[in-house]
């Protein structure tokens, strides 16, 4: 077993523990649906496109008038930010975690690739980003509940929205798209794929919605289911390197040199 990888594995189960309470804690919350239900964007959940809002208008969209309705509304999305500044510090670590344990690990495709600084800084970066963006998002969001017209929403703070949200998710698609080629570094066999395969699923799907605004509803969909089962995923395995150890990866061994093999 290289050096490190028990510790590693610690931090992921630490954080990602952290990561599902603080997560559960905001699923327990009520979870409003839009003012606009039947809307272009087909969103149906009032938080996912508030986030994701193209423009000021769609903001009051999601809000709605300010009557008793539109109030309640407002205080339950705002209820969900205040607690997501405990889960976008929970998730962020998570994510660093993953980065540095899948370096880590024993691989054998795709080896001198994860040995790389390169993907090390590059994970750990990505997650900073998507904690500062989640950060301030969140503080555009609480402002933003407070908007009675398209009047009382200024368009700076808009824009500043608009690009701090996707800095965000594109953060989050990143780090997907690392994990899931560093786990098919590691796993071999169709079954134990499925990791990867979730990882990229979620990776493609967040691209695609924080690109193509018809293409939003997928990250409330395909995008968060996909991650949800894929952070689970990686916390048990990572449950499962810290108590048995690191296992030889399934399937046969490529041909590879002896002298490539690193004895670390």
């Amino acid at each position: 077993m290289r050096s490190g990888v028990r510790v590693a594995a610690a931090w992921v189960v630490i954080t990602g523990v952290a990561t599902i309470l603080t997560g559960r804690a905001i699923f327990n919350l009520p979870q409003p649906t839009p003012y606009e239900t039947n809307n272009d964007a087909n969103m149906t959940s009032a938080m996912a496109w508030f986030e994701l809002a193209d423009n000021p208008a769609e903001i009051i969209d999601v809000l709605g008038p300010p009557d008793d309705k539109g109030l309640e509304r407002r205080s339950m999305l705002d209820d969900i930010d205040h607690m997501d500044y405990a889960f976008l510090i929970c998730y962020s670590l998570y994510n660093a975690a993953l980065i540095v344990f899948v370096r880590h690990l024993s691989t054998y495709r795709f080896n001198d690739l994860l040995k790389l600084t390169t993907f090390l800084v590059l994970g750990l970066l990505l997650a900073l980003g998507m904690a500062v963006g989640d950060w301030i998002e969140n503080g555009h969001l609480l402002e933003f509940t407070k908007a009675k017209t398209i009047g009382d929403i200024s368009i700076d703070a808009f824009n500043d929205l608009w690009y701090w949200t996707r800095v965000k998710w594109g953060s989050i698609a990143g780090v997907c798209l690392m994990l899931s080629i560093a786990y098919v570094a590691y796993f071999r066999r169709i079954p134990t794929l499925l990791l990867s395969v979730l990882y990229a699923v979620a990776g493609i799907s967040i691209f695609l919605a924080i690109s193509i605004p018809d293409a939003r509803w997928l990250i409330q969909g395909y995008g968060m289911n996909s991650l949800i089962a894929a952070w689970l995923l990686s916390l048990l395995h990572a449950t499962s390197v810290l108590l048995f150890g690191v296992r030889p990866p399934l399937g046969p061994l490529p041909m590879v040199p002896p002298e490539s093999i690193s004895t670390e």
